[in-house]
């Protein structure tokens, strides 16, 4: 199992990967290429694919971190200046807008915390059925056979963003859950491939 834990304070998420219950390695989440700088392709694995199992693969083939790594990868994080609260006119505005902010962040935060429930890959279990699993997610979105498995694809129409907490791959073999993908592990692109 690999579960992703974000550490707000650094801005960084780590894989936790255990094995048998039992952690067996932490590592930074992999990236494309395209996405790391020189710096973190020494302790960073690279995705090659956008499919859940070779994503899982590279994963389980990945170095786990050492002290040194975990350091440099917080040394190495961007950060981002953004923008001087200090200004008279940015904070005029944001007290003039502030009732009207905090109202729309609650009753969306409102609804993203119903929707991170009910897409809860901890939900669903191994061995589970189609009719268990739709119980509980509703109808799959998309449905796509891949050789002996099925894939079904759960999750919010309205969220559609990459590693979107959101949606769930449930992969069925023998009409029983065999894999469960979300988060990292979601391959998001068939779902924005659908319209």
């Amino acid at each position: 199992m690999c579960v992703s834990y974000h550490f707000q304070k650094y801005g960084l998420s780590y894989f936790l990967l255990f094995h048998n219950s039992k952690l067996a390695k932490i590592l930074l989440p992999p990236r494309f290429s395209h996405e790391m700088n020189e710096a973190e392709r020494d302790y960073t694995s690279t995705w090659d694919s956008y499919d859940p199992i070779d994503r899982m693969r590279t994963v389980i083939e990945s170095r786990d971190l050492n002290e040194e790594n975990v350091k440099a990868s917080i040394r190495n994080r961007y950060r981002s200046k953004g923008m001087d609260n200090a200004l008279p006119g940015w904070t005029i505005a944001q007290t003039i807008a502030a009732p009207f902010t905090i109202s729309k962040r609650l009753r969306k935060a409102d609804e993203i915390a119903e929707l991170a429930v009910k897409y809860d890959p901890f939900r669903i279990s191994l061995g589970m059925t189609a009719i268990d699993v739709e119980q509980r997610l509703g109808n799959p979105n998309l449905v796509e056979q891949t050789g002996n498995a099925e894939r079904r694809y759960y999750g919010s129409e309205r969220y559609r963003v990459q590693n979107s907490p959101f949606w769930i791959c449930v992969v069925f073999t023998d009409n029983r859950v065999s894999h469960i993908f979300s988060h990292h592990f979601f391959e998001y692109r068939k779902i924005e491939n659908k319209k």
